[in-house]
């Protein structure tokens, strides 16, 4: 087979304390999954089909997230009690408050910190820094090679915003799409509150101009889980996102809260992904029949993973 371009993929983190190393598991949980896919439509021989890139923007906000975690804790008052029975509730209690501060200025902080602009530029800079990266990693000489973005949480609303800006900048100086070097594909958005960010707008109706797959086939699959209090679907905000987002799907990846971090592992995700990047590697490399692959297309459209 011809050597054909290998596809990118920006993965981009949500809400939390990551490390620069957080994508270390999550990376080969989906480049195993996209050659499983991918030797199931034909051969790949020593090519990889994806090159991943991941995005790390929780050190940006994690200074003053940290000082604002210390100044709850010096500020929190002392019960004191001769019973025993009350000092044992006043120090679990005193625990459970410990725990849930560091949920404040960890989490609902990362969403408050990422509305200011100069941190929004910071982190839309790393975004942009990830995509310069990635690019020379790509096998295959495609002037604008196509772009698969998977993001989590909080990330898909900055991924979102990234190409949105990318769109209106190029827009306002007569180019087109987001990017020189890219045009975008897939997007695939995971425990996402994009909708909760309608309201920065005024709301649903106020909220209509998405971004847009710039591939005729690319395909925007929005997975949350019903026991995600983050996590909710799309398609329904407005018409505009009854276009945008081609199917909103309900995944089980954990319990109560808890599915909001399990995404990553959770295995019907994880097809839902390796199929659609298997399927538009395989099409690219003209490894498939063009009816066959608009089999396998149409396949993918109505069950969203491809014949066993």
């Amino acid at each position: 087979m011809a050597s054909v371009m290998s596809l990118g993929v920006l993965l981009v983190h949500g809400i939390g304390t990551q490390q620069a190393d957080w994508a270390a598991q999550v990376i080969p949980r989906i480049e195993a999954a996209a050659r499983a896919r991918v030797r199931a439509l034909v051969d790949p021989a020593e090519q990889d089909p994806i090159v991943v890139e991941a995005v790390t923007w929780a050190d940006i906000l994690s200074a003053n997230q940290r000082r604002l975690y210390e100044h709850l804790e010096r500020h929190q008052p002392v019960h004191r009690s001769k019973s025993w029975p009350a000092r044992l509730w006043n120090w679990m209690w005193s625990r459970w408050r410990r725990v849930e501060r560091r949920l404040l200025a960890e989490y609902v902080s990362d969403v408050i910190g990422y509305l200011d602009p100069e941190t929004s530029r910071a982190i839309q800079a790393r975004l942009s820094g990830a995509l310069a990266r990635l690019r020379p990693r790509l096998t295959g000489t495609a002037e604008r090679a196509p772009l698969s973005i998977i993001a989590h949480s909080l990330g898909t609303v900055i991924s979102s915003d990234y190409i949105w800006d990318q769109m209106k900048r190029r827009r306002a100086s007569g180019g087109s799409g987001f990017h020189d070097s890219w045009s975008l594909a897939n997007f695939f958005t995971l425990g996402s509150p994009l909708a909760l960010f309608s309201l920065r707008f005024g709301g649903a109706e106020a909220f209509r101009q998405p971004i847009v797959m710039e591939a005729q086939a690319g395909r925007w699959v929005n997975m949350y889980d019903a026991d995600d209090p983050i996590g909710m679907p799309l398609k329904g905000l407005n018409e505009e996102y009854g276009r945008a987002v081609w199917r909103d799907v309900a995944v089980e990846a954990g319990g109560y809260v808890l599915s909001h971090t399990r995404y990553f592992t959770d295995r019907q995700t994880l097809d839902i992904i390796a199929s659609k990047l298997a399927l538009d590697w395989a099409a690219a490399s003209g490894a498939l029949p063009p009816e066959r692959a608009a089999e396998l297309a149409a396949h993918y459209d109505a069950h969203l993973t491809l014949p066993s």
